[in-house]
């Protein structure tokens, strides 16, 4: 406490002494009276500035009811002045009017104007309420003053009546103060405002039982000022200066924080019961001064008109703006694609929009009031409620994948929950934001397979293509070894080693397959004349007890496609089909065009040429399915199967620009579904197989290999075939030697894929030094774009690993044919 307020209360208490004490020393005594009249005076300033000291500890609406406060105590402290001047200086009559008497009596209008006081209320709004309920309580008390001290037939009645009557209007004006006060206390929401009129209540009723006690001794008993009786207009000032002292609430925080503004009805009572008071006070004024009576219940009922239609204003300007919530919130949760539900403690649906009601696949007739249990499957729904009653047991938001059932079918939903809480604070159930996500984790997880399968390609090629050098060696060294024509001993080996050797080259091409690194040669064909051709050899690998039907759309558009690979592809899966069809069935295979006018997991938009192959198997466990198409995986038991039939496949129709999709259902069968772009140029002309030629010669060769061992074996096979060789271990290195040696160079033979320089940008350099040189280029594994732009830049491939006859005979080929273009 600061020494201004103890001084306040040191004052207080000492005015209550020192009034005692004049009381004493002074009794029956004319100066005592005054001395008395003076200290109350004294004790009524030191009210104010109690008061006022108050609303410097105060937030606005505190200080808002301390200034009525102090407005009231200023009223009653002018009317104490009155008093002293009326009695002490000009010794007026008791008989006179006194102007002191409608001050005293009035001085507590103030208070039940801050009784009316709404601690939410705009300022603005405020004022002119304020303005509207004073006016009111002027008119009440008017009217009550004048029914009681200003009417003639008061001033002719008798004395004791005259009294008894001024009791009782003080008795009912304190009561209906005080209950006014009172019931503000008990009926305020929030804790400043009940411990605000708490006080003033407190004072109030000190005051009340004051007043009534020295009016009644008054009247009854004949006292008068200056007398002991005097001590009971002290008590409640000292009072009030302790209550306003004591007084401290700066900060209105629970102001701000209120959720609702639960407006107090008894706030808004003086527009009802101030004119039916009025009309009771008035029957007497009707009889004695009916104008100024029918004046007062006019302006009464004016004024509670006026406030009515003010209330009425602001209250459709309320339901219109709450209306305008209602709409952009409806505009809010039904613009949204995300399904937006409130379910209750029950589980109950109590909202749910059209992204939801569309979730569920029912119509919201059938979802409002409903629990889950009653629209899903009960396995579903128990998941789902176990969510929400984490999300109410602990508080705290949810956020997860759960499983919907809309319109029969199970999809997967991002689903966010939180509690909703009533403006109080009070769980009234769940909160939840939905996201279908089916697709998307399709995608994801199809994109996560695609980066599993990306990575083991990556391997795979990487060690075919070192895998492939060793082969090409050994197939090498064992032809050379065999064309020199050993004895019968050594040669059954050696065409085991070269049989073995061609075995593993097979499993190379499928890793590189897989790997989408291997030579692809491109053109456009028909896939239906594909198809017709191998039904033949299809009837002979898949067997007698399988039905082969085949569904071919006569109207089947182009691909750009390896027709070599695409036929690997169908005889993998024939021969998956008849593996799972171990006791006969059905094998179809159909064609068919399809454009795509949006993506559709994970296929562009676009023309399409479809093939699918169908076969009424065992099927494929759900399980295994994400997992089909890796390398090495296989379900068959142990030595019937390498695990890489489908990987090839799945390989080579990613290589050519295709997509492969598989549906299956076990004891049913499975569908495997292949698209490739469809092309709208014209047919490529087809080509044969190459012929077999004369493997020697007496040109010169340009041999270029990075591996010492490949490059040692070419360079004996094509000596030995008569060509003059240059060899070199890397571009640099070969367009140096070519650069240095004068005399002409007909072929350079070179690896693909090289440190540094690679064959490709090696070929389109020496073309620029010897325009008319061919070009051979030896790969086993290569990227896409080298492949790519190899071939544009003209040339011919072999394949790693090779036999030294199909090396010789690509390169009498290569030899023989007419210039190249662009060479």
């Amino acid at each position: 406490m600061k020494t201004r307020q103890r001084a306040l209360i040191v004052v207080g208490v000492a005015g209550l002494t020192l009034h005692a004490a004049v009381l004493l020393g002074f009794r029956g005594i004319a100066a005592g009276a005054l001395l008395s009249n003076l200290i109350q005076f004294v004790l009524a300033l030191a009210m104010i500035a109690a008061c006022y000291d108050a609303t410097s500890r105060s937030g606005e609406f505190g200080s808002r009811v301390w200034r009525f406060v102090i407005v009231s105590v200023s009223i009653y402290a002018t009317g104490q002045a009155m008093v002293i001047w009326y009695e002490n200086v000009r010794h007026a009559s008791l008989m006179t009017f006194w102007l002191s008497s409608p001050l005293l009596f009035f001085w507590m209008l103030p208070l039940l104007l801050a009784v009316a006081t709404d601690p939410l209320a705009p300022k603005a709004r405020l004022s002119t309420y304020l303005a509207l309920d004073a006016s009111q309580l002027i008119l009440l008390a008017i009217t009550a003053y004048v029914a009681v001290f200003a009417l003639p037939s008061q001033w002719a009645s008798h004395g004791s009546e005259m009294e008894l009557l001024k009791l009782k209007v003080r008795i009912g004006r304190d009561s209906f103060v005080l209950l006014a006060l009172f019931l503000r206390y008990i009926l305020s929401e929030f804790r400043l405002s009940r411990s605000l009129f708490r006080r003033l209540a407190a004072f109030m009723l000190v005051y009340s039982v004051a007043d009534i006690t020295y009016i009644y001794c008054e009247a009854f008993w004949g006292t008068r000022s200056g007398t002991l009786m005097d001590l009971l207009w002290s008590a409640p000032r000292l009072l009030l200066i302790v209550l306003a002292v004591t007084w401290s609430w700066p900060v209105e925080d629970e102001f701000a924080k209120a959720k609702t503004r639960r407006r107090a009805h008894y706030l808004h009572l003086a527009p009802v019961i101030v004119p039916i008071v009025i009309l009771l006070l008035n029957d007497q004024l009707h009889h004695e001064r009916p104008a100024f009576a029918y004046a007062l219940e006019i302006s009464s009922f004016l004024l509670a008109g006026v406030r009515l239609l003010l209330s009425q204003r602001d209250r459709d300007r309320m339901v219109a703006a709450i209306s305008q919530a209602n709409a952009l919130f409806t505009s809010v949760i039904e613009g949204v694609d995300e399904a937006i539900y409130i379910r209750d403690l029950e589980g109950r649906y109590v909202l749910i929009n059209s992204a939801g009601v569309r979730l569920l696949g029912l119509p919201p007739e059938q979802i409002l009031g409903k629990t889950d249990r009653e629209i899903m499957d009960p396995q579903v729904a128990a998941k789902v409620e176990a969510s929400d009653r984490f999300v109410l047991q602990s508080r705290k938001s949810y956020s997860a994948d759960e499983d919907f059932q809309s319109g029969g079918n199970i999809r997967r939903v991002l689903s966010t929950k939180s509690v909703h809480l009533s403006p109080e604070g009070h769980a009234l159930g769940v909160l939840g934001v939905a996201i279908d996500v089916t697709e998307r984790r399709k995608l994801e997880d199809q994109v996560q397979r695609a980066q599993r399968m990306e990575s083991i390609g990556t391997f795979s090629g990487g060690l075919a293509h070192d895998f492939n050098n060793l082969l090409t060696v050994i197939l090498g060294y064992a032809d050379l070894l065999l064309s020199e024509k050993s004895d019968a001993k050594a040669a059954e080996p050696l065409r085991e080693i070269h049989g073995a050797a061609s075995r593993a080259a097979q499993l190379t091409r499928q890793l590189l397959a897989f790997s989408r690194r291997q030579v692809l040669q491109p053109r456009i064909i028909r896939l239906n004349d594909t198809i017709t051709n191998l039904h033949k050899m299809l009837g002979r690998l898949i067997g007698e007890d399988i039905h082969i039907h085949l569904d071919l759309d006569p109207k089947l558009g182009a691909i750009e496609v390896d027709e070599a690979q695409i036929e690997q592809v169908i005889m993998n899966l024939a021969a998956n089909s008849r593996d799972a069809m171990p006791r006969g069935g059905s094998f179809t295979i159909r064609t068919a065009n399809l454009d795509f006018e949006r993506d559709v997991e994970g296929i562009p938009l676009g023309s399409y040429v479809e093939l699918k192959v169908e076969d009424t198997g065992e099927g494929i466990p759900p399980e295994v399915i994400p997992r089909i198409f890796d390398p090495f995986f296989t379900t068959k038991p142990l030595g019937k199967g390498t695990g890489l039939g489908l990987a090839t496949a799945y390989g080579i129709v990613t290589q050519s620009g295709g997509y492969i999709t598989l549906k299956s259902t076990p004891g049913v069968g499975t569908v495997f579904q292949i698209v490739f772009p469809r092309v709208f140029s014209p047919l490529s002309d087809v080509k044969g197989k190459t012929p077999m030629v004369r493997s020697n010669g007496e040109e010169t060769i340009l041999l270029v290999e990075d591996d010492r061992h490949v490059r040692e074996l070419a360079q004996e096979a094509l000596r030995k075939a008569g060509y003059k060789v240059l060899v070199a271990g890397d571009g640099d290195s070969a367009f140096k030697t070519l650069v240095n040696f004068q005399d002409p160079i007909h072929l350079l033979l070179t690896d693909l894929v090289m440190p540094g320089m690679n064959g490709e940008e090696l070929a389109r350099k020496i073309r620029l030094v010897r325009a008319g040189i061919r070009v051979i280029y030896m790969s086993g594994y290569a990227p896409d774009t080298v492949l790519r732009s190899a071939s544009e830049a003209g040339g011919t491939f072999v394949g790693k690993p090779f036999t030294t006859a199909l090396l010789l005979n690509a390169v009498r080929v290569a030899l023989d044919a007419p210039n190249v273009p662009g060479a």
